[in-house]
């Protein structure tokens, strides 16, 4: 049997260090973090907002500097959403991977607004976690 958690040790978790992510189609790198649980739940498919800008959230809201700091504001969304999908997918893919979603819901990130699948988006261009 395993030991009972410590609580005070598991609320510290959610002071993670953000996890750089290569973005060839931007020319550089940006940091990503976490989600906390109240985060995931405007993440969802049918929270509130189209599918189509659902992608663009997850890029504003968990694109970070190395210190943890958003790089976008929710009023950035509208032109994220402009961007080309290639670098919006492979960052909101690596948050994906950070927070532990499964299979399937990297995948769902992957599907963004364009009507392919994950497959289809970057099946040559896997996103690469350094740090």
């Amino acid at each position: 049997m395993s030991k009972f958690i410590d609580p005070v040790a598991v609320l510290a978790l959610a002071e993670q260090k953000p996890t750089l992510v290569e973005v060839p189609e931007w020319g550089g790198h940006v940091y990503v973090r976490s989600i906390t649980a109240a985060e995931a739940s405007a993440l969802e498919p049918g929270a509130s907002r189209d599918e189509s800008s659902r992608l663009a959230l997850i890029v504003a809201r968990c694109a970070c500097d190395e210190s943890g700091e958003r790089i976008w504001k929710d009023a950035d969304i509208p032109r994220l959403n402009k961007m080309p999908i290639a670098g919006i997918v492979r960052v909101a893919q690596a948050v994906g991977q950070l927070n532990a979603l499964g299979d399937q819901e990297v995948a769902v990130l992957g599907e963004a607004s364009v009507g392919g699948t994950a497959d289809d988006s970057l099946s040559s261009s896997p996103v690469t976690l350094a740090g």
